[in-house]
């Protein structure tokens, strides 16, 4: 069964010190959430818990302005959404 994420929601973006993600899960099931930068570095990651709604909020205060991809993980499938930082 695929899984989609049309619950997601990155906010502010662009954004400065914090960014905020919120998701719902289809039943109680860990994810991971990661900052990556276009090069494919991996700058942040925060492992979650299983649960059923995620609500969470990443401090970005040493991270450069510039581009950077949110992936969230879900039983081994990720979604991407781009992160603009000023």
């Amino acid at each position: 069964e695929e899984l989609t994420l049309e619950s997601l929601d990155i906010y502010p973006n662009p954004a400065f010190g914090w960014v905020n993600v919120n998701y719902n899960l289809p039943e109680n099931t860990s994810s991971v959430i990661s900052v990556i930068s276009l090069t494919g570095e991996i700058l942040y990651q925060l492992d979650i818990d299983s649960k059923d709604r995620v609500e969470e909020s990443i401090p970005l205060f040493d991270f450069s302005a510039g581009i950077y991809l949110v992936e969230i993980e879900i039983d081994k499938q990720k979604f991407y959404r781009r992160l603009s930082i000023k």
